[in-house]
């Protein structure tokens, strides 16, 4: 798990030493970016999810951790990104790319990657816009009536 993330709930099956459940953390954490006067937005994400499904953006500490605690999978809550880098018409994007690292730490990389838009603009004061801050490429061609505008879908 990324050091910038926490995981909330421990899964069922996990000894208590396997999993941490990190919820004193989480709240201490939105606490000193509220004092901070930091934005305090979070992003919680299924450990094992497709298609975006799943994904809840919140500025609530209580609200992710109430979602969390109302699903079946173990799930990370990150802090979101509120100034990221945006294309052309204030567009966010991601870059995935593969990579393999063998026993010997030698570094392969394919050659090939994917880039992923929104097809809407980003709209911070708006975390129930899913099109605005979710590059999936399955939540895009469903919900966005911009899909495929800006690129080929």
């Amino acid at each position: 798990v990324p050091s910038n993330s926490t995981i909330v709930k421990r899964p069922a099956g996990f000894s208590a030493d396997a999993v941490k459940d990190d919820r004193d953390r989480l709240r201490e954490a939105f606490g000193r970016n509220e004092a901070s006067g930091d934005d305090n937005v979070w992003i919680v994400k299924p450990s094992c999810g497709a298609k975006g499904l799943g994904i809840l953006v919140t500025a609530s500490v209580e609200k992710a951790i109430e979602y969390v605690d109302s699903q079946k999978l173990l799930h990370v809550v990150q802090k979101y990104i509120h100034n990221p880098l945006l294309l052309g018409g204030d567009r966010k994007f991601d870059i995935r790319t593969w990579v393999l690292l063998d026993h010997n730490y030698q570094i392969f990389m394919y050659k090939e990657g994917v880039l992923r838009t929104t097809s809407e603009p980003y709209r911070p004061g708006d975390l129930g816009a899913t099109t605005s801050h979710l590059t999936n490429h399955y939540l895009q061609e469903r919900y966005s009536s911009n899909y495929g505008v800006y690129e080929e879908g």
